[in-house]
């Protein structure tokens, strides 16, 4: 007989791989993340520069933030290159957002443009200003 309730864990911890002030703040920034948006699905701190994964939390067991925040990575570094294309030199990337029928994935640049925050909710939860807000509010912005 299977019971579904059963067969799926949720892990709701925030883990990190590095030690010290960078998992200190990642972890803070995390925390109050999951204090405004406990639907949270997913959220990680990542430093762009060498893609190292400074926190992240997961709701779910089969939700592996590490390949998400690999691609979210990938891509957030390819769009820090637009502004060094003319007209746009006087613009800095902040955020990438992107909807699908049922997730919004929204990615924020900190203020020194250093760490990335992703986060992951359902549609049906969170709205997309919402999630834009506490990201903007915690990534110091």
């Amino acid at each position: 007989m299977r019971i579904p309730f059963l067969q799926k864990v949720a892990v709701r911890k925030i883990t990190s791989d590095v030690t010290g002030a960078s998992r200190e703040r990642a972890t803070e920034i995390l925390e109050g993340i999951l204090q405004e948006l406990p639907e949270l699905l997913l959220a990680t701190i990542v430093d762009l520069n060498s893609g190292r994964l400074l926190a992240a939390y997961t709701k779910q067991a089969q939700s592996d933030p590490y390949k998400v925040t690999t691609y979210a990575v990938a891509t957030a570094r390819q769009l820090a290159r637009l502004p060094a294309q003319p007209g746009l030199a006087t613009q800095q990337l902040q955020d990438l957002v992107l909807v699908l029928d049922e997730q919004l994935y929204v990615l924020r640049l900190t203020a020194d443009q250093q760490w990335g925050c992703l986060l992951l909710v359902y549609t049906h939860d969170t709205n997309l200003a919402l999630a834009r807000e506490v990201l903007r509010k915690h990534s110091g912005q």
